[in-house]
């Protein structure tokens, strides 16, 4: 019997969500349920110098819509300022300069859709850590 486990595409998810990915034999991104304000699902924290410090991706919003139809606001350059503080806080953190580039990469791109940007750092962070079992989006379920 296979196990499954669901959640929703965080941005920039800690460290537990990816245990709870590798303990299962199917893993189900929740794209398909209510945008939530104030949730992780466009925000997350990371430690600093200076103590902790909000990321927040700046979104579009209506009500009742879905993650997956989450438009992200570029009026500001918040890829920029998103990229200088992880490059500030962890640029002497091991394995930091192994894989900035792959995260480099991320930052340097336009994003449009929320669920995008937090699946693709999703496969990244899944990638690194060598988790194998297969994923599925719950926007293409049809469920």
């Amino acid at each position: 019997m296979a196990s499954i486990s669901i959640h929703q595409p965080q941005y920039l998810p800690w460290h537990n969500y990816f245990k709870k990915m590798k303990k299962a034999d199917i893993f189900i991104i929740l794209d398909s349920v209510d945008f939530q304000k104030n949730g992780l699902q466009n925000r997350n924290q990371i430690k600093t110098s200076n103590g902790v410090n909000w990321l927040t991706v700046p979104v579009l919003r209506k009500k009742g819509q879905k993650i997956y139809e989450t438009k992200i606001d570029n009026r500001n350059d918040w890829i920029k300022k998103h990229w200088k503080a992880l490059e500030q806080s962890y640029n002497k953190s091991p394995f930091f300069n192994e894989f900035k580039n792959i995260f480099r990469e991320v930052y340097s791109k336009k994003w449009n859709n929320l669920s995008d940007l937090n699946i693709t750092l999703i496969k990244i962070i899944r990638e690194i850590l060598g988790i194998k079992n297969e994923i599925y989006l719950s926007s293409n379920l049809k469920i």
